[in-house]
């Protein structure tokens, strides 16, 4: 079963956050695919699992705070794995601008504390990703000021193109076509 994990923060003062744009990912995929609320805990919220192409595909949401993320998936339910290859991580990435996206497999977090605590839970770098941009060349300030910055309404409205686009690269994840699910990710531009 494949795992989309998409990270961010609890709370009401961090729902339409930059930072949460993970959290916000899985809520459209939620959406999407009508998948039912399995399991709420005090590290996690699940939801599925449900049909993805060829393969069952279950969502979650870390409650655990962007930077403690990982925690979530050292007690997962009996059926779930935290197999890193049954993973695909959503987060958001500074260094992307906003409207793009890119998948990988594996690597470094980068910089990111929410997939580094990922990356030390399971204790590899081989942990497969999607990562959406939400840089901005006009972003000025501290780093951490403006990735807890809400989205402009320009941007939220076209948050849901973006998502669409990157719900039809979970599908390709999920039937195993990951050349054209990177293809998909990685060429595609918002306009």
């Amino acid at each position: 079963m494949l795992l989309v994990v998409g990270l961010g923060n609890p709370g009401p003062r961090y729902v339409w956050t930059r930072h949460n744009v993970g959290w916000l990912f899985v809520d459209r995929l939620i959406e999407e695919t009508e998948a039912k609320l399995r399991v709420h805990n005090r590290n996690y919220m699940l939801w599925g699992p449900v049909d993805i192409g060829n393969r069952k595909v279950a969502m979650m949401k870390p409650t655990t705070y962007m930077n403690r993320s990982g925690m979530a998936l050292k007690d997962l339910p009996e059926g779930f794995s935290c197999d890193a290859g049954d993973l695909l991580v959503v987060y958001d990435d500074v260094a992307i601008p906003f409207g793009k996206m890119r998948l990988r497999k594996k690597g470094s977090a980068g910089g990111h504390n929410g997939i580094m605590s990922v990356l030390v839970s399971l204790g590899t770098f081989e942990v497969p990703r999607l990562r959406i941009g939400i840089g901005n060349e006009k972003a000025q300030g501290e780093l951490s000021e403006f990735v807890l910055s809400e989205f402009t309404e320009e941007e939220k409205e076209k948050l849901p193109a973006l998502f669409d686009k990157a719900i039809e690269v979970v599908r390709y994840v999920a039937d195993g076509a990951w050349d054209i699910g990177m293809q998909v990710a990685n060429s595609f531009v918002l306009e």
